[in-house]
């Protein structure tokens, strides 16, 4: 399992040591869990457009949604095309799957798991689409302390489990 995702990362040389404590909890949480065949079956028939799948009905779900909704797309995943996360997006878009303005797209230049191979590179796209979706829109001032501390302590903890000196890029 540690080989699978460690194959689907953007950045495998930086990729958390085969021996941190997380890789054996997820890997524990997976291979524990009831359900596995269900739980697989329930991510294939997940679907929340209007476009039938091979594994799912067609579904109007998003045009309920209230809350805005941010698709992070990694470049380079291989998993999935980032070509074709964004023009699914832009469909979504164009053909107001959703209410209108509640939908963005912003892309990285990572891959299938930028949240782990990358947590500083997410935190800025997520920061990003946070202050563009969120915080300007209702008037609140995105140059908040409290969002630039934040944004510090993840990156100085990323560079000390990575034993990254403090002038390199992450």
């Amino acid at each position: 399992l540690f080989q699978f995702f460690k194959t689907y990362s953007s950045h495998p040389e930086t990729f958390i040591p085969e021996d941190h404590e997380l890789v054996d909890y997820f890997y524990t949480a997976a291979v524990n869990m009831p359900g596995k065949v269900e739980a697989w079956k329930a991510n294939f028939d997940f679907n929340v457009s209007p476009i039938k799948t091979q594994y799912s009905e067609p579904s109007m779900d998003l045009a309920s949604l209230e809350s805005n909704i941010v698709v992070i797309h990694g470049l380079n995943d291989i998993a999935v095309p980032a070509d074709q996360v964004e023009h699914i997006t832009k469909l979504a878009i164009s053909d107001n799957w959703a209410p209108q303005g509640i939908i963005s797209y912003y892309n990285d230049h990572e891959g299938h798991l930028v949240f782990v191979d990358n947590p500083v590179a997410f935190a800025k796209i997520y920061r990003t689409a946070f202050e563009e979706q969120v915080l300007i829109p209702n008037g609140i001032n995105p140059n908040i302390k409290i969002f630039d501390d934040a944004a510090a302590l993840l990156e100085t903890t990323v560079r000390e489990e990575k034993n990254l000196p403090s002038g390199e890029t992450m």
